[in-house]
């Protein structure tokens, strides 16, 4: 591979880097709303206000889904970079298409629970 070419793949690592501790933050920040709209759940008095905050958690819940889906993205997109930028010469390039990668995995885990969810 080239310089150029490490040196792409090394400034799309650090971006992607950067985007993934993002969205831990913000799933940082959901599961700290939940843990709020958990507390203020055994405080209510109200059914109304029970379910509300419940449709909040569960919102909150779907969301954190959706941000560790794609932090699992992010993951393979720096995983597919370094590995481009390694060349086809190790393998890289070719194991990164034919292969189930690890966000697919994951992805396959989380839709089948998100839909178990919305059975109940």
């Amino acid at each position: 591979a080239t310089l150029a070419a490490l040196k792409d793949a090394e400034a799309k690592t650090k971006d992607v880097e950067v985007k993934r501790k993002e969205l831990e933050l913000e799933v940082q920040a959901y599961n700290e709303k939940i843990a709020k709209y958990s507390t203020q759940q055994l405080q209510t008095k109200k059914n109304e206000e029970y379910q509300a905050l419940t449709n909040e958690i569960n919102t909150c819940k779907a969301k954190i889904s959706d941000l560790e889906t794609e932090q699992l993205m992010l993951m393979d997109e720096a995983e597919a970079a370094s590995q481009a930028a390694s060349g086809p010469a190790s393998g890289g390039a070719d194991a990164a298409t034919t292969s189930p990668t690890i966000a697919d995995y994951f992805s396959n885990l989380l839709s089948s629970d998100q839909r178990e969810r919305e059975g109940q």
